[in-house]
């Protein structure tokens, strides 16, 4: 972690005030952002939650169908459109990690360059 020290102006022959703040680290990523799917899939409900709005580097992501409507369907995150991480029935909840400001997630890690929620039908 980097610090910045600061000083603010004070009147003439007073003492200044300085402050330490600390900055973000390498590993902050920008906001995950749900890309719709170009396949016969319905897209489901994303969300995401974060570790801190300043300096993105954990989060939780959460593919689920509409609530209330009783539809039974399979949620699934879909990476990169092709990438398959996982399937659940109506909700899914995966963590991704930040690394080097770019969103990684799954065992082995795959770089996020589209990240997306589908419905399917159970089997």
């Amino acid at each position: 972690m980097f610090l910045v020290k600061g000083c603010f102006p004070t009147s003439p022959g007073g003492t200044p005030i300085t402050t330490t703040t600390p900055l973000p680290s390498g590993d902050c990523c920008p906001a995950l952002v749900q890309t719709p799917i170009s396949n016969q899939l319905a897209d489901g409900f994303m969300s995401f939650a974060y570790n801190s709005d300043t300096c993105r580097s954990t989060a939780t992501v959460t593919c689920q169908q509409p609530q209330g409507q009783g539809l039974e369907l399979q949620a699934a995150i879909v990476v990169n459109q092709i990438n398959f991480i996982d399937v659940a029935l109506d909700t899914l909840t995966l963590p991704a990690t930040c690394v080097g400001g770019v969103w990684q997630m799954a065992q082995p890690p795959l770089n996020i360059n589209e990240i997306s929620c589908v419905l399917t039908d159970p089997v």
